[in-house]
């Protein structure tokens, strides 16, 4: 449903799996009705797999009797069975295709036989994915369905493995002046599925419900499982009360109100279809779940749902919540591809429909630094805050101003989130940067790596009282030595956060009884931390911040976001062998908390 390809030839080739079951009857009911209104044709496709029998014959033959046993009564039993499964085989699969002809040219479409041999799923892949096929149908389960069976094994891989368009048939449903159910979530992939719908609505004379679904839950349910995973030292850093205000103010709101925003860009897709009656619910909780619960309500003979979603992972082959309906659902499921789309192909649609409240251009500017992900949550946020706080006589709209914009964010975001949203004051990052310097300027520098260390380490003392100067013994209590090596390396780190990796890095130093830090001090200190599951997580965090605040406003500002500094840092980790990531680390064990 792209420029590329009209609308008329949508489905003018459908590619439909036969096998003499009941829900493959139903899937070339589905794909003949198709047919007829795309003025199409079927290809009627049977694999069989005569070589699998031949394997499990030989397997078997050594529980054959004994006068069966000969090498010539094998050879002999060889070719017969070889002769008699391949023929069947044949002979079914003919009588199959034979059957589905019959069906088509008694409704008026052409059809194509086809009958290969091989391993099913893959045969129908390979075959699927072949040029010039708009759609593949088949049936939900095959011959061998079992009473607790979701999904057949075939479809199963199948659903996986193609490019295009997928109808998975369940009911023996009519799609004429049917009910369908579309799925939303702001991706292209989405409304490319909301187009297939609406064509078939139009076509098909049927109604559309559009359905966008939001779980305020899963937030709160990760919040109570960082609280028994992270120290009392991580948990300072990430400030619970202040995060759970921010989620339960911004986050929660916000993703209700983005949630309104995909149903009213699909309303608007929807007007250019103004033949198919639509009607748009905001559903509350896990996405699938909600959507099979509204399915249950509503009965749709067609339930049309994108292969991918807002989410989608490079190299993924099928998004969760597909899969999961495709799964569950009880009527028919119609996938649809992602061929020929882009992911920034959404419509462009003033998010609300009507204008918002005016900004100046420079809070403008600021609010845009934000990531992309969270541009709409915070920029509504602020505007909320305004008109909360700013109320105009007449009805009027006050303005969003630099001033406002810096009062809406100390209200509403954290400090260290401010930073992370690129849309804190300048001020609080220039502070922050003159105290890591005046923190720096406490380190003790002294000699180089090639340099052996004294067998007594001493340090020179100076009396208070007389200003004379001594020497005795280093001790652990004794400001830590770092080599010019070192304390170069430690320059690498982003400028915030130095002073606690110089502090991380000490402590390490101290717990081994060493009195010096060397460049393969650090070393051991990096490979301590990539082994243990736990992190020092404030370091960790604050580096994080400073590099990612600065990677928005460098791409806010139109300038490559990686500067040289932060390329020497990730070389220098590369070539250090650091292949984990901590931050990503504690994220999977919250992940892995809030599954539990």
């Amino acid at each position: 449903m792209t420029a590329e390809r009209s609308d008329d030839e949508m489905y003018r080739k459908i590619l439909v799996c036969c096998d003499n079951s009941s829900p493959s009857e139903m899937a070339i009911g589905k794909a003949i009705e198709l047919a007829r209104c795309f003025d199409g044709e079927i290809v009627g496709n049977h694999v069989y797999a005569a070589r699998l029998h031949d394997v499990r014959f030989r397997q078997l033959e050594s529980g054959l009797p004994e006068e069966c046993q000969l090498p010539e009564q094998l050879r002999h039993q060889r070719r017969v069975h070889d002769k008699l499964i391949e023929k069947g085989l044949v002979l079914i699969g003919d009588s199959y295709l034979g059957a589905i002809e019959r069906t088509c040219s008694q409704a008026g479409v052409r059809l194509t036989r086809q009958l290969l041999e091989g391993t099913h799923y893959r045969e129908l892949i390979r075959e699927a994915n072949s040029d010039g096929y708009g759609l593949v149908a088949m049936g939900a389960h095959g011959v061998g369905r079992q009473p607790d069976s979701q999904l057949g094994g075939v479809v199963s891989r199948v659903m996986r493995g193609i490019r295009g368009d997928l109808l998975i048939a369940r009911t023996d449903s009519t799609l004429e002046s049917a009910r369908y159910l579309v799925c939303v979530d702001g991706s292209a992939y989405s409304y490319r599925a909301m187009r297939v719908a609406l064509e078939l609505g139009r076509r098909f004379g049927s109604d559309l419900y559009v359905g966008s679904a939001f779980d305020p839950v899963f937030h709160h349910v990760v919040f109570d499982g960082i609280k028994g995973v992270l120290s009392a030292e991580a948990a300072k850093v990430f400030k619970f009360e202040e995060q759970e205000k921010l989620h339960d103010s911004i986050i929660d709101k916000g993703l209700q109100k983005l949630t309104q925003t995909h149903l009213k860009r699909a309303l608007a897709l929807a007007a250019q279809y103004p033949e198919v009656r639509v009607e748009a619910r905001v559903l509350v909780g896990k996405p699938y779940r909600a959507v099979l619960q509204w399915a249950e309500e509503i009965d749709p003979a067609l339930l049309v749902l994108a292969r991918h979603g807002a989410h989608r992972v490079e190299g993924s082959e099928l998004g969760s919540h597909a899969e999961n309906l495709a799964r569950l659902a009880r009527t028919n499921v119609l996938i649809v591809g992602v061929a020929e789309i882009r992911p920034d192909e959404i419509p462009r649609i003033d998010e609300d429909g009507e204008p918002g409240i005016e900004w100046t251009p420079d809070a403008m500017l600021r609010i845009q630094r934000a990531p992309p992900f969270a541009y709409w949550i915070a920029r509504r946020a602020v505007e909320d805050y305004v008109i909360d706080k700013y109320p105009v006589a007449g009805g009027a709209s006050p303005r969003v101003t630099c001033d406002r914009l810096d009062e809406a964010i100390r209200e509403l975001l954290p400090s260290h989130m401010q930073l992370i949203m690129g849309i804190g004051a300048g001020e609080e990052l220039a502070l922050a940067e003159v105290k890591a310097e005046e923190a720096m300027r406490r380190t003790v520098v002294h000699g180089s790596d090639e340099e052996a260390e004294a067998a007594l380490p001493m340090i020179e003392v100076r009396c208070p009282r007389s200003d004379r100067t001594a020497l005795r013994p280093r001790t652990l209590d004794d400001p830590i030595v770092w080599t010019a090596e070192a304390y170069e390396r430690l320059c690498l780190v982003p400028l915030i956060a130095r002073p606690l990796a110089r502090t991380t890095v000490e402590r390490f130093t101290r717990a081994h009884a060493l009195l010096r830090v060397t460049t393969r001090v650090m070393d051991e200190n990096k490979q301590a931390m990539t082994e243990a599951d736990g992190f020092d997580a404030e370091t960790m965090l604050v580096m994080f911040r400073e590099l990612h605040s600065k990677q928005l406003r460098a791409v806010a500002d139109g300038v490559n976001p990686t500067s040289s500094d932060m390329r020497t840092f990730l070389e220098e980790a590369g070539a250090m062998g650091v292949s984990r990531c901590p931050l990503r680390d504690v994220g999977n064990a919250v992940d892995r908390s809030a599954e539990g």
